[in-house]
């Protein structure tokens, strides 16, 4: 990969903040995988989707030879594909009041509301506020150094009904309502309980000093909250707890050797959050052993996400590949690590695993940068379909500015059960973009268990 500079002009008046230029890589020109960026000390990320564009509210550890945390700024990266990266800013902790040669610029969280972008940033005692005009500043500090909130490492979540809360902290959590403003608590935090907690100083309940991790962070699905700290997690019916602990979904058989962290412990530093991007949903998390990490020279991963019709999180899988990349070579894609989806929804299959629950006549996948493909390959999909389906079919599409049809496999009905059925592409090149078109009667189901290409 190519070095560029990238330079941004200096704003020094009315509290902005000061970006200097840097020689980091500006965009990433090959698949990322994992680590997204390698071996420049990007960590502790948050990542926040704005427009068509993917946002990391990040940490920068210093340097490679620190022996200790030593964080000198904050930065943005973003993305469109989860696979190239480009460096957008810094912010200079100068912009809070904190004097020259600050280092001990810690975790953040960003949300926006009201035309207006909020990007939560801390130091070990406490959380501050930052807001810019648009997701990578310049940002001012309405606050100055005066914080929003105790605590470290904030997560902010927007419930359904547009209120939104700050937790911080670390072993026991705060919580607490923000003002319409999001620079203001309408209320004074609350302890959070969680019920029987686990962490990775904590593996057997036997240590009440340590029972969870730094870094809260909150989400929801299915009506449900979700509290996690690093890889463990825990489920409530309220926001405000108590929150039960569920389990840990980073575990050894699913990890590949180089993000084991054999010194610090494979849950140690998992420092991460979860985000959506089309309909999927993923976890981002701190690896201390890849590409010469360590744990003051951290690298950020990512992993797809799925959950369970019970709602437990399934253990993910921590690999080289990554997300939103294919590789043909491998074996078979699964449905439910798609890219991008419509009409469709991922539940567990029956057997141990999950499949894509497409509508016929409108449920499309999308599976970007899918490498190694054989020239005219032959496509095999293993799928069900209902007894009354007719005109079944999946059509195979380059998905680029010019769509082609390359293939097309016509479906059995075969009774809700799995069978595989094949067709040959007209693919001439090794990697494509490719779209999955699901055909048929009056919004039939048809169910997607994986599809592989020979």
């Amino acid at each position: 990969m190519k070095k560029k500079w990238f330079i941004v002009a200096i704003l020094g008046a009315c509290g902005f903040a000061v970006t200097v230029a840097e020689p980091y890589e500006r965009v990433t020109e090959e698949p990322a995988g994992n680590p997204i960026v390698a071996n420049i000390g990007l960590d502790d990320g948050h990542f926040r989707a704005y427009g068509d564009r993917l946002y990391n509210y990040a940490c920068h550890d210093y340097s490679p030879d620190s022996r200790g945390f030593v964080l000198k700024k904050w930065w943005v990266w973003s993305t469109q594909d989860l696979v190239t990266w480009t460096f957008e800013s810094a912010l200079e902790p100068t912009v809070l009041g904190f004097p020259q040669g600050y280092k001990d610029c810690w975790a953040t969280d960003a949300q926006t509301r009201n035309g207006k972008y909020y990007w939560y940033v801390c130091n070990p005692e406490n959380t501050y506020v930052v807001r810019s005009d648009t997701p990578v500043g310049p940002w001012e500090a309405p606050l100055g150094d005066k914080p929003l909130m105790p605590g470290r490492d904030p997560s902010v979540f927007i419930d359904d009904d547009g209120t939104a809360y700050l937790v911080t902290g670390v072993w026991q959590y705060q919580i607490a309502a923000l003002g319409e403003d999001m620079i203001s608590l309408r209320e004074s935090p609350r302890t959070v309980e969680i019920i029987n907690p686990r962490g990775p100083y904590n593996h057997n309940g036997e240590d009440p000093q340590h029972p969870t991790d730094d870094k809260p962070y909150l989400h929801k699905h299915n009506g449900k909250y979700y509290l996690s700290w690093g890889c463990y997690y825990g489920v409530a019916d309220h926001v405000y707890g108590p929150y039960t602990y569920k389990g840990c979904f980073i575990v050894p058989e699913r990890t590949e050797a180089e993000f084991a962290q054999p010194v610090a412990g494979l849950t140690h530093d998992r420092h991460g959050s979860f985000f959506e991007w089309n309909n999927q949903t993923y976890f981002n998390c701190n690896d201390l052993s890849s590409n010469g990490a360590h744990s003051y020279w951290r690298n950020t991963v990512i992993m797809y996400v799925h959950y369970r019709d019970n709602g437990e999180i399934e253990p993910v899988y921590l690999n080289r590949l990554g997300v939103g990349q294919y590789e043909a070579s491998y074996g078979p894609i699964e449905a439910e690590n798609f890219y991008a989806s419509e009409g469709g929804e991922k539940k567990e299959n029956g057997e141990g695993g999950f499949e894509m629950r497409m509508t016929a006549g409108e449920g499309e996948l999308r599976f970007q940068h899918v490498h190694n493909l054989p020239s005219s390959a032959r496509a095999v999909f293993r799928v069900a379909t209902p007894s009354d389906l007719k005109g079944g079919a999946i059509e195979v599409w380059r998905d680029d500015a010019e769509p082609v049809r390359l293939g097309r496999c016509e479906l059995p009905a075969s009774a809700d059960e799995y069978v595989t059925v094949e067709c040959r592409l007209k693919n001439s090149t090794e990697r494509q973009d490719l779209k999955l078109v699901f055909l048929g009667n009056d919004r039939k189901t048809i169910r997607l268990d994986y599809v592989r290409f020979e």
